[in-house]
Formats: structure tokens, sequence, C-alpha cells
């Protein structure tokens, strides 16, 4: 079958060999963005990063209560209790991450079957050719195992120059035809494979890699995250979205750290963790708590979010605050202040990034991933 997907690759299905005898039987633009910044602000503002008062733990069969306690900029103190089902916390794990050998698998039986029908196309083609001429009574097709035809003819000095034009016709067509499905099939495993990826939280870049599809884990994890949300919201006791911001982004950040695998249990998880994960452990890294964080806002709110994606960190970027703090960055126009998930020592209040977050937005060294 290898033989065959080459030989589909390369249009060389067909060969046409002579013989003597009797007559014959029978296939990110670059953003427009800019770099805002508000004197009032520095990257070193602040004092100890914001820290867990407590995290308590209760394992059931059902699933986990979850308490925290942290401070949050001010200094205060905000406490949320949640359940985290234990079917939620399977089920999302379950449906992200990807298994290199299951995808190989899928594609490999994709392709099986896409070139059996391909090649029974491309011989029935042929037949048809063979049929059509009307020299077709010269003619015999074999087949050379799966991945080869040979059209043979009589040698007959009298009709020897229109028979090699009526069958290298033949050969030219059924090898056009052979490029075309060999092209099919390319395409077809093309989106046979995104599609499986989708399916599990990742998608297939145009440079060759797989990486994580953020948008796709943020909507997947919207209902897992709304007991969250109302506990979020109640703790903090204000509809005011900056008071709200304020106390999810210094909740993500006391969180510990840990930089997940790229892989684990078989799959391939690129050094993510899902929300619900991430709670039960107590901990994560940036683009896991980014996840986290955007999964709870959106819960109750329409702010347009972007990811920012540093050379080894990522950023969350919000638009349509009321209240301007300090660093953003503007993308098409819209304004989106920057949040730092994992600080290490200094704690960042929304429009507060590092100074090596900053030096590499002046720079231009980023990348800006819509997460609506």
């Amino acid at each position: 079958m290898a033989a065959l997907a080459a030989g589909l690759a390369a249009g060389a299905f067909l060969v046409i060999s002579p013989r003597a005898g009797g007559p014959a039987g029978t296939p990110a633009t670059a953003p427009e963005e800019g770099i805002l910044s508000c004197p009032a602000y520095r990257p070193e503002a602040g004092g100890s990063a914001p820290a867990l008062v407590s995290f308590e733990v209760l394992e059931m069969d059902s699933g986990y209560e979850l308490e925290y306690k942290w401070k949050d900029f001010h200094e205060r103190v905000l406490s949320i209790r949640f359940r985290v089902p234990r079917q939620t916390l399977l089920a999302t794990e379950d449906e992200f991450g990807y298994s290199p050998e299951d995808l190989r698998a899928v594609l490999e039986e994709e392709a099986g079957r896409m070139q059996v029908e391909a090649s029974r196309k491309i011989r029935a083609r042929t037949r048809e050719l063979m049929g059509q001429s009307e020299f077709g009574r010269y003619m015999t097709l074999k087949e050379r195992g799966e991945d080869r035809l040979v059209l043979s003819y009589d040698v007959s000095p009298s009709l020897d120059q229109l028979l090699r034009e009526a069958v290298t016709d033949i050969r030219d067509r059924v090898n056009h035809e052979t490029v075309l499905q060999g092209l099919r099939i390319e395409n077809a495993l093309k989106k046979k494979r995104q599609d499986y990826l989708e399916a599990r939280g990742m998608r297939w870049r145009k440079d060759d890699r797989i990486e994580i599809d953020y948008k796709r884990c943020i909507d997947r994890n919207l209902f897992p995250m709304r007991e969250i949300a109302d506990a979020m919201w109640s703790a903090t006791g204000s509809d005011r979205p900056s008071l709200r911001l304020e106390a999810l982004l210094s909740f993500v950040q006391s969180l510990g750290y840990e930089v997940p695998p790229d892989v684990e249990d078989g799959k391939n998880i690129g050094g993510f963790w899902v929300p619900a994960r991430v709670l039960v452990e107590g901990r994560g890294d940036c683009d896991s708590r980014a996840v986290l964080a955007a999964s709870i806002w959106r819960n109750d709110h329409r702010n347009l979010l972007i990811l920012v994606k540093l050379a080894r960190h990522v950023l969350l970027g919000i638009s349509g605050l009321a209240e301007t703090r300090g660093i953003a960055i503007l993308v098409r126009s819209t304004r989106y202040e920057l949040m730092e998930l994992s600080p290490k020592d200094v704690k960042f209040p929304p429009g507060v990034v590092s100074a090596q977050a900053l030096a590499e937005l002046r720079s231009g060294r980023y990348e800006v991933e819509s997460l609506n």
C-alpha cells in the first residue's frame, strides 16, 4: 500500500510495455499592533506576589470539594468554595490531548481505504479508454501487484506508429488522473488530521507543527467553570468588571507554579493542563492558567480576549475595560490590556507585566491569538 501511495503521488501508476503475440483480449497575518503604556504603572510595581492563604481539598467518590483562600492585590483575603465533579475532570482531560500512534493509525486506515478506491477508479478508467480506442483490440491490461498497471500492445509493423500514439495517449491521461487522485487523497488526509486534532483540543499549523487550540479549550470549559465563576463573583462582592478581574487575576497568580509534561499517560498534552486539573492540583503554568482565567471570565463577561505568545511565556489580553490602567497592545484597532498569569516574587495587577515580557513586546517577538 505504501508503494501505491508513492505511485499516486508521483503519477506513475500506468506504464507501457510492447509485447509480441496475437491480438489483445479485454492526489497569523501579522496583526496591526502597537504597545501602549501608562507611566503610572511600572513592571516593578507592587509588593510580594499574591499567595494562597490556604488550599483544602476533600476528595470523595463523586469528585472534589475545594476551598481556596488568597490575598488580592490590596492584601484582602478572599475565599471561594466549590465542587469539581469527578466526571467533569475525567471528561475534560479525556477530550484533550492525542496519541501520536492513534493519529498515525487513523490516517493509515483512511489512506488505505482511499487508495484502494483510487486504484479501482484508475483501473476502470484505463479499461474505459482502451474500450474507446479504435486500437483497443491490440491492447492488454495487466496488474503488477497493488501499485502498478502494465498496458501491453501487439507489435504490428503496419500499425506500430498509430498503436504507440494510442497507448501513449491512454498512459498520459491515466497518469494525469493518478496525480489528481493522489492530490485528493493528500487533501482528504490533511482534513482528517485536522478534524482528529480539533476534536482533541489541538490543531495543525501551516509550519507543520501541532499546537494547542486555546480558543477551543476555553469554549469547552465554560460550563465546567460555571460554579467557580459564581463563587468568584460572590467573593468579590461587586458587579464592577475591574474588581472582578482583580479578584480573578490575583487568584490565578496565587496558584502554585508547575509546568505540565509534554506527554502524560501516553497522550501528547503539549505541556498543558485543563482548568479542572489546575484547580484540583492547585498549580499550573502560564498557558494553563490563562485558559482557566478565560474560561471563568467568559461565563459572565463578553470582553474580547487574546493570548499573547512570547518566546517561553504567554500573557492574557482583555479589551473593553472602562478604567485604563497600564501596559496594553493595539491589535486591529482594539486595545487589549495585558495581564501576567504566573509572576515570580512580585504581584502584577492588570496592566503590569514583567520587564522581560515588556522587552519582548517592544521587539515585536510575539504572536497574538484570538480567544473569541
